[in-house]
């Protein structure tokens, strides 16, 4: 396995940077994979950003670099969508296809898990004290994927995640991470995600209590 690093650029509003960590499609083929190869696609911001296990990366990285000229660092506000669908099953003691959403300051560090959607669902991360998000928030909501190329899996589902920054990442510039990892067993997993430039309806959601600072859950997918 191998890594193409990326190249530093200079700090802007938004900066998109790939990695992906290799691995020999004749390994994919000798497990009777079936079907083209396909290249991640999109964006991550406004348009989704997809990738699918029929890649010959193990795992895919959209990293977006988000300046304080974007409105939602300048609010204090971040939505994502994340869309899964996988015909994998689920089972004990197995590392499922999946793919992770997480965030971090300008630099990497500190950086903190606030999503992953596998064959279970979505898992929304623990924001523990002392955590980059630990005075901030989390809320998801389960919506129809806007992808098409996601119909006709065994698992299918999407969500909008909203994250409230605490004080302290408000106005500064951070580094925002989509990674779809796959492990190589021939069943076909997609998933997308993206930033989301509309401003959601916070009050409503804060009204209603939906920003749990302290939670660990998984919210199950649906069966198709």
């Amino acid at each position: 396995m191998s890594s193409v690093a990326a190249p530093v650029l200079p700090l802007k509003p938004l900066v998109l940077r790939d990695r992906y960590l290799a691995v020999s499609v004749a390994g994919l083929l000798a497990l009777g994979f079936a079907g083209a190869a396909r290249a991640a696609t999109g964006s991550g911001f406004g348009t989704s950003w997809e990738a699918d296990s029929s890649s010959a990366a193990t795992v895919q990285t959209r990293i977006l670099q988000l300046g304080p000229e974007v409105s939602e660092i300048l609010t204090g506000r971040l939505r994502y969508e994340l869309g899964f669908a996988t015909v994998e099953a689920p089972a004990t003691g197995f590392l499922y296809d999946s793919l992770t959403i997480s965030l971090a300051k300008a630099d990497g560090s500190a950086s903190t898990v606030v999503v992953t959607g596998d064959v279970f669902g979505l898992t929304i991360a623990p924001l523990t004290p002392g955590g980059l998000l630990a005075a901030g928030g989390l809320a998801a909501t389960e919506i129809t994927p806007s992808l098409p190329s996601l119909a006709g899996f065994t698992t299918v589902f999407a969500y909008n995640i909203d994250v409230e920054l605490p004080p302290a990442l408000r106005g500064i510039p951070l580094l925002t991470t989509f990674d779809f990892f796959h492990n190589d067993d021939g069943r076909l997993s997609r998933g997308y995600a993206l930033v989301v430039p509309e401003p959601p309806t916070w009050a409503l959601l804060l009204t209603g209590g939906a920003f749990a600072p302290f939670v660990y859950r998984r919210v199950g997918g649906a069966r198709r």
